[in-house]
C-alpha cells in the first residue's frame, strides 16, 4: 500500500495516496512494524504537503520524528527533518525550517550520508535565496566548496540532463 501511495503521489491523485498511505500506517501500527509505520507516516506527510494541508503535515511529521528517535533510525530521523524544514520554508517559518536542517546535516554529516548532505545544503541555499541573503548561500555558510561543490555541480548537470527524460515519465 505504501508503494500504491508513492504511486499516486507521483501520478497527483493526492486523495488516494493519502487513504492508501494512512492504510498502509495503520497496518504496520497493527503488526508492531515501527519502521513501516515511520515510513508510511513520512509519505503521507509529503502527500499533504503536495496537497497544500501544510499544518497537516507537519503533524504528521511530528507524530513520526520520535518514533524514529526511539528507534534510532538516523536515516529516517534526519529524512523527517529535512521534510518539515521544506514545509516550515513554505510557511515562511524560516526560523524553523533552519533549526531543522541544521539537525538534519549534523546526522547527514556523522553518518557520512552525502546525498542526504547535498540534500540539506540545497535547502538551506533555497531558505537564503528566498529570503534574499543571496551572499549566505549554503555552501559558503559551511564551507563546503570543494569536493561537495563538485558534487554539487555534478548532480545539478545530471538532474538536467534527466528532466526531459523525467517529465516524459511522469505523463505516461
Amino acid at each position: 500500500l505504501r508503494l500504491l501511495g508513492n504511486i499516486l503521489i507521483w501520478r497527483g491523485d493526492l486523495t488516494a495516496a493519502i487513504a492508501a498511505l494512512e492504510e498502509s500506517t495503520a497496518i504496520s501500527d497493527a503488526i508492531g512494524n515501527a519502521r513501516g509505520e515511520v515510513l508510511g507516516l513520512n509519505e503521507t506527510g509529503r502527500a499533504y504537503r503536495r496537497n497544500g494541508d501544510f499544518e497537516k503535515a507537519i503533524a504528521v511529521f511530528e507524530r513520526a520524528l520520535p518514533m524514529a528517535r526511539a528507534a534510532r533510525d538516523r536515516g529516517n530521523v534526519s529524512i523527517l527533518l529535512g521534510n518539515m524544514a521544506v514545509v516550515y520554508k513554505q510557511l515562511g517559518a524560516f526560523d524553523r525550517a533552519i533549526d531543522a536542517l541544521e539537525q538534519s546535516l549534523a546526522m547527514d554529516r556523522a553518518s557520512g550520508d552525502v546525498r542526504g548532505l547535498v540534500v540539506d545544503l540545497i535547502n538551506l541555499g533555497n531558505i537564503d535565496r528566498e529570503r534574499g541573503n543571496y551572499r549566505n548561500a549554503a555552501l559558503d555558510v559551511y564551507g563546503m566548496r570543494s569536493s561537495t561543490w563538485k558534487m554539487l555541480r555534478d548532480v545539478n548537470l545530471v538532474c538536467h540532463r534527466l528532466a526531459p527524460t523525467l517529465t516524459k515519465m511522469k505523463s505516461i
